[in-house]
């Protein structure tokens, strides 16, 4: 019956796909719609905190507490552009029209990332102690 159907043109799709594109696109949605509120929420309060904290003196932005807050910000977000853009950058540093040595014996993307790293914490350092 197979062989049949892929005679005239027609594609045999699996009960589960029919089942996630009727039952759960609509819930999808729903939780795309509450996501994207969420980040205007979190965003909201990012600005109106520093707004606030002329104000309100446990807001105020120089603190420590609020120096720890922003660094961990920082970190997660270095955290999630490693976690999404280096293993293509791997990827493509070890492709196989590259030459095998040395592209695919050592790690370059990993290399480049951390120099990026220690530069960016060099001139934070340097920043910092000439203010």
């Amino acid at each position: 019956m197979e062989e049949n159907a892929r005679e005239i043109g027609w594609e045999i799709v699996p009960l589960t796909n029919i089942l996630r594109d009727v039952v759960m696109a609509p819930l999808l949605s729903v939780l795309k719609m509450v996501a994207i509120a969420a980040i205007l929420v979190a965003g909201v309060c990012g600005v109106a905190i520093p707004l606030a904290g002329k104000k309100r003196r446990f807001l105020q932005t120089d603190s420590n507490l609020f120096v720890a807050a922003k660094a961990f910000a920082a970190g997660v977000i270095l955290a999630t552009g490693f976690v999404h853009m280096l293993p293509d950058a791997t990827s493509a540093l070890t492709n196989s029209c590259l030459p095998k040595l040395p592209w695919s014996k050592f790690p370059f993307s990993w290399i480049h990332c951390n120099d990026g790293l220690i530069g960016y914490i060099a001139g934070r350092f340097s920043g910092d102690s000439v203010l």
